[in-house]
């Protein structure tokens, strides 16, 4: 499990800033307030470190893109600040920590990014790897091993590759959905899935048709929550999905309400690590009820619940439903959540910097406390509409 995040001078992030994770996260805030740096933050870190080479698109996990430049990703984009990444995973046979330093510097002839420093804290390696003076190229340094110092000798070179395997292994399994998924093909043709990389959810078909037990899983909720069974209809080399209504007309789901599209690739994801489990993955999910009515928000909340309690996954989630966050305070109110697996992270922005109030749930679905503006749109209307009748 990813147990935190660390980032220091990070996009609207200033100064050192720890973002703790739970087995369902949830990221709360206005637009542009830094809910989608903070949730795209742990696949790309991970991949970044899992590579063998860091140029300046290395901050990137399929479609994740941090920025054009390093300096897209500093604070204020300043060509003097130092840029503080870190996390934290935990697994059933250790707890390892990676942080690492970059520096942006710049010349009349150029501007250079250099990894300043590396620290490890973990059973395989532990220790700090300082940059001599100016440190070294991210694009070139012979002395780095992507995100990592080259190893000196012996011992070392063993520990930080296993080190590096272990977040790999992370990074693999793990997968990111942006809020606009792409859009569903009246029929495909037979091929296998792709990599976790796949950001906009286009493989999710691909995944149906491989599964008969994600096909089932999916087809029921889609009937208990949207009122139509979900099928995959075979058709020679091809084949496409189809919703079948209660009054048992077919319509193809490319053809169907978009937000009952957009849901699909959410919907397998969530159902593959239920009926898949697979340890130590995180899925993180952009605005899940994008275009759908609020009353399939629970529904959509509930498969959250199911794939971080059932299987054993780690959800990150970025939302502006407030019946997402109801049906999860609901859940952990019925003893189906645990209330010390679930966080609320309130994200806002004040002058260009963003601060985060992690908000907590106990056992009667209360919460530990709730800041001013939160869902607090419903209220104003009423006293707003009050007030013009008076």
């Amino acid at each position: 499990m990813l147990e935190e995040i660390r980032v220091r001078d990070y996009k609207s992030f200033a100064g050192p800033v720890t973002i703790p994770l739970k087995p369902i996260t949830v990221l709360l805030g206005k637009n542009n307030s830094g809910k989608t740096a903070i949730a795209r933050l742990p696949i790309s870190l991970s991949s970044a470190l899992a590579k063998r080479t860091f140029g300046s698109s290395a901050l990137r996990a399929g479609e994740l893109g941090l920025g054009t430049t390093f300096r897209d990703i500093v604070h204020r984009k300043s060509a003097h600040a130092v840029l503080g990444l870190g996390l934290t995973l935990v697994d059933d046979e250790a707890r390892r920590s990676v942080d690492v330093e970059i520096q942006l510097l710049q010349s009349l002839a150029e501007e250079k990014a250099i990894l300043s420093s590396f620290m490890s804290k973990n059973p395989d390696f532990e220790g700090r790897w300082q940059g001599g003076p100016g440190g070294r190229e991210l694009e070139q340094g012979p002395h780095l091993d992507g995100l990592f110092p080259a190893p000196i000798e012996g011992e070392s070179k063993s520990q930080l590759e296993v080190l590096r395997d272990a977040i790999a292994k992370f990074a693999h399994r793990s997968r990111h959905l942006h809020s606009v998924r792409a859009p569903l093909m009246a029929a495909y043709e037979v091929r296998d899935p792709g990599s976790t990389g796949d950001t906009g959810g286009s493989d999710a078909a691909h995944e149906l048709y491989h599964s008969e037990s994600l096909q089932e899983a999916v087809a029921d909720w889609y009937q208990a929550n949207l009122g139509a069974r979900l099928e995959v209809v075979s058709e020679a080399a091809t084949f496409y999905l189809s919703l079948r209504n209660k009054d048992r007309t077919n319509v193809n789901l490319a053809r169907a309400g978009q937000g009952l599209r957009q849901l699909l690739p959410v919907v397998v994801a969530l159902q593959d690590a239920v009926t898949n489990p697979s340890p130590n993955r995180l899925i993180v999910v952009e605005e899940p009820e994008l275009h759908l009515h609020p009353a399939a928000h629970g529904g959509v909340a509930d498969l959250f619940v199911q794939a971080a309690e059932s299987g054993r996954s780690q959800v990150l989630v970025e939302t502006h439903s407030e019946n997402f966050v109801l049906r999860l305070r609901r859940r952990a109110a019925t003893g189906e959540l645990k209330p010390e697996d679930v966080s609320f992270l309130w994200f806002e922005e004040n002058d260009g910097v963003s601060t985060i109030h992690e908000i907590t749930v106990d056992s009667n679905g209360r919460l530990s406390d709730w800041p001013d503006g939160v869902f607090s749109e419903d209220l104003e209307e009423v006293r707003a509409i009050a007030q013009a009748r008076t």
